[in-house]
């Protein structure tokens, strides 16, 4: 069954008294990943979990799933909540194991993202924490419930210099060593920087969108940036509305191959049931990511029986154009083979941000700063003076071509 067959019945099958054939494990999954209550909102949702349980379950199976999905600590917390006889005991430590695992690094990650801000604070230096362990507890409540790797933050182009200064001299190491000049550079093209020690990485962003510098967008960003209680400390978070777009954003760069972030997006929401659908939106249509909206609302609608207010789809440009590739993200959601590699890499996600732009004029200047802008792989590639850092212009292109004409990838 295609795609655009699989989004048909699961609209329509409730009415038509129909069943959508999901694996058990896969269903199983998918129950544990649906907000409270409103699994019988979830169009493919046709019984219970315990109803499921009764039948033969490929438990190593059901825990690759969780695993891939990046969705275990939901799972864990869910199958707790079901009657203790239905679970294999073995099955159940091994996933608590992974789970445990799980909380410790994340409650790692919270403490070393307060050592992070306190010292860029000594710079007079305002971070904005984002994903990581702040969604978890915006979108969850829960420092627990996220998988995550890295600490991201969000600080002015302006603070770039001081913040690198002080995160080097603090012993943490950049991913690319910058002089003076490259500082320079990198706030010109608005660059992530990462930074790191044997326990954690921190990358440091000067916008939360690739390529997007509009004043009133990132001035609205900072505005309206709000608090989270982590660890018992108050820090600096985007606000709901922008941790929505950025999850979008995020969602679209990885094609949508895990059920993270449907499960994210429908939390997220549900936490803030006050949220600005009409600031939202707008700021999604003036940073060109409305599509990449539309995409997430809807697969948080049909994969965690998500209920938005009325019209809010419509509002968010859910038409034809970005049904179908809604569709085709849905179908490949459902298929449930966590054995196949998704398409992650940098050419995939380039390709897959010009797919969701909304204008051929935002496509052309995403390409364009993608294909011509220098990065630090060009600079290393070539070893140029300063006065003839212009030719990385024609690097950047022709060492593409290269990696592209060997099959080295990007």
């Amino acid at each position: 069954m295609n795609s655009t067959a699989v989004l048909k019945v699961l609209i329509n099958m409730k009415e038509e008294n129909k069943t959508f054939s999901l694996e058990p494990e896969l269903e199983l999954l998918l129950l544990s990943i649906t907000l409270p209550g409103k699994q019988a909102a979830a169009p493919w949702c046709s019984r219970a979990a315990a109803e499921i349980l009764k039948k033969e379950i490929d438990w190593a199976k059901l825990r690759q799933f969780a695993v891939y999905h990046r969705v275990l600590p939901l799972f864990y917390k869910r199958l707790k909540d079901l009657d203790i006889s239905l679970l294999p005991e073995a099955e159940m430590k091994r996933i608590k194991a992974l789970d445990k695992e799980n909380t410790l690094n994340n409650l790692r990650q919270a403490a070393k993202l307060h050592r992070v801000l306190d010292i860029l604070s000594r710079g007079e230096v305002t971070a904005i924490a984002f994903k990581g362990p702040v969604l978890a507890v915006q979108a969850y409540g829960d420092l627990s419930m996220r998988t995550f790797v890295d600490l991201d933050l969000l600080v002015r182009g302006e603070d770039f210099g001081t913040v690198y200064d002080l995160l080097t001299a603090a012993g943490l190491r950049s991913s690319f060593p910058l002089d003076e000049k490259k500082k320079r550079l990198w706030v010109r093209f608005h660059r992530s920087l990462e930074f790191f020690d044997d326990t954690s990485v921190v990358d440091v962003h000067q916008q939360i969108f690739p390529g997007q510098a509009k004043t009133g967008f990132a001035g609205r960003v900072r505005q309206n940036r709000s608090t989270a209680a982590l660890l018992s400390r108050q820090v600096p978070v985007l606000s709901a509305e922008h941790a929505l777009l950025v999850l979008c954003l995020h969602g679209t760069k990885d094609n949508w191959s895990f059920l993270r972030y449907p499960a994210e997006i429908a939390h997220l929401i549900d936490s803030f049931p006050d949220l600005d659908w009409q600031a939202l939106t707008a700021d999604a249509r003036e940073t060109g990511s409305l599509p990449m909206l539309a995409v997430g609302l809807f697969l948080a609608r049909q994969v965690c029986g998500l209920q938005l207010p009325a019209g809010v789809l419509r509002a968010a440009g859910l038409d034809v154009r970005s049904g179908k590739p809604a569709a085709e993200y849905l179908g490949s959601l459902l298929a449930g083979d966590s054995t196949a590699q998704p398409k992650i890499g940098k050419i995939y996600e380039v390709k897959a941000l010009l797919k969701a732009m909304d204008s051929n004029a935002n496509r052309a200047k995403h390409l364009i700063h993608f294909l011509f802008v220098p990065t630090p792989l060009d600079w290393a590639a070539i070893k140029l003076p300063t006065f003839l850092y212009p030719l990385y212009f024609l690097v950047r292109p022709l060492r593409l071509l290269f990696k592209l004409l060997t099959g080295r990838g990007f």
